[in-house]
C-alpha cells in the first residue's frame, strides 16, 4: 500500500463523488500524480513494482444531464513489458513524440490534456463504476462528442459565468 493511502487520527477526509461517466471517449486534463506500489498476486504476469498514478479531471454529464466535475485515477505500472502503455500515455498528452524516446518524467504531464476511452464495469461491491481504459495517441484520437464543449474546472463564480482555465483542442 502506498504511503499516500494511509490515514491518521486527525486527518481531514471528504466523501468525493464517484466517477460515473457513461462509456465513451472524453477529453481529460492531468491535474497531478503520485507514486504508488503494485503488489502482484500469485500467478500475476506483472511483478510487484512501482506505479505512477495520474489524477485526471474529466467533465461529463450525470444521469440528470448536468455537468459533473470529477477526478479519476489512471495507473501505469513501471515494468519494461508495459512500456508501450507508458509511451501511449505520454504521447497522448503531447509530451512524447509518437515512436520517439522519452525519459519518464510525470511532472511534464501535469497540466496537459488528452483524450481517453471510458468504460463501465461492475466493481467487486456490485456498483457500476467508470474507468479510464485507454489513452489515445494523437494519430488514433477519435472525435470527442461526450465532453467537447465542457471546461475542465467548475465555474469559479457561476452567477458571473467566470470559468477556471479551460483547455481547447
Amino acid at each position: 500500500m502506498a504511503d499516500s493511502e494511509l490515514l491518521s487520527i486527525g486527518d481531514v477526509i471528504s466523501d468525493s463523488p464517484m466517477f460515473s461517466a457513461p462509456a465513451g471517449d472524453y477529453r481529460f486534463k492531468v491535474v497531478g500524480w503520485e507514486r504508488g506500489t503494485y503488489q502482484a498476486k500469485e500467478g500475476s504476469k506483472v511483478p510487484s513494482c512501482e506505479t505512477l498514478v495520474f489524477k485526471l479531471a474529466i467533465p461529463y454529464r450525470d444521469e440528470d444531464g448536468n455537468i459533473a466535475y470529477s477526478e479519476t485515477r489512471y495507473s501505469l505500472k513501471l515494468v519494461k513489458r508495459l512500456a508501450f502503455l507508458i509511451s501511449q500515455f505520454f504521447e497522448g498528452v503531447g509530451v512524447m513524440k509518437e515512436g520517439g524516446k522519452f525519459q519518464i518524467d510525470p511532472d511534464k504531464a501535469v497540466g496537459k490534456a488528452g483524450v481517453c476511452e471510458v468504460i463501465q464495469q461492475v466493481s467487486g461491491t456490485g456498483d457500476l463504476r467508470s474507468y479510464v481504459n485507454n489513452v489515445y495517441v494523437p494519430s488514433k484520437r477519435p472525435a470527442v462528442t461526450e465532453n467537447d464543449d465542457m471546461p475542465f474546472e467548475k465555474p469559479v463564480d457561476a452567477s458571473e459565468g467566470v470559468f477556471g482555465d479551460a483547455i481547447d483542442f
